[in-house]
């Protein structure tokens, strides 16, 4: 069992939202609802690993499942503050696999950490290949050749200095088993692990598990 953790970003609603320092806090993510965190500190590392992993850990989970690896680049996209993010990232990686050498660490997207955590991650993983949730609008949209051409591209080059697992997420209704049964075919002609879902991932169709 690995453990769902956002590392840059934070909802109001998590338990450990209070203690998060205000400094650290750089904007909201108002189509998530959630906070952009300064991933660039140490101390928002020695946050996480204090207050988020270890507790996770102690629950007995085997491993982590790192989410908005990329939200830095709502604020910092390229530049001095972005490449002082992504260390940030590349340094709480390495740090929370040294801490915990036998637990699974899988990331998503993060494409722009490669090659410095290659050793450090178990799988990588991606949303939206085919098939995407537009979470604003609400709806499901199939993604534009272009789009899909520049997720292959960045998959490829976060696997040059070492092959890993790849696991595509993308999102069907499940009225329409259809999409989901193409989607998943698509997906493991690349070589690729497929994973479809609902908008909400609350249902993983069971099309997953027969074909």
């Amino acid at each position: 069992w690995l453990a769902y953790v956002s590392v840059g970003e934070a909802l109001e609603s998590r338990a450990y939202y209070a203690d998060i320092p205000q400094e650290l806090i750089l904007d909201r993510n108002r189509i998530w609802r959630s906070m952009v965190i300064d991933v660039a500190r140490p101390e928002w590392a020695d946050f996480l690993l204090e207050k988020v992993f270890a507790p996770i850990v102690e629950q007995g989970y085997q491993g982590f499942f790192l989410d908005t690896l990329d939200s830095y680049q709502l604020v910092h996209g390229s530049g001095a503050r972005g490449n002082a993010s992504r260390a940030g990232l590349q340094q709480l990686i390495h740090r929370l696999k040294q801490r915990w050498p036998e637990h699974h660490i899988i990331l998503n997207r993060g494409f722009e950490l490669f090659p410095a955590v290659a050793e450090d991650v178990f799988a990588l993983a991606f949303e939206s290949l085919y098939q995407g949730w537009d979470e604003a609008a609400g709806e499901y949209v199939e993604v534009s050749h272009r789009d899909r051409e520049w997720l292959s591209a960045q998959v490829g080059h976060a696997l040059q200095t070492r092959k890993i697992p790849v696991i595509a997420i993308d999102y069907c209704d499940p009225s329409s088993p259809d999409c989901t049964l193409r989607t998943l075919r698509k997906i493991r002609a690349r070589g690729w692990v497929p994973f479809v879902a609902d908008g909400g991932l609350v249902q993983l169709n069971s099309l997953s598990a027969t074909h």
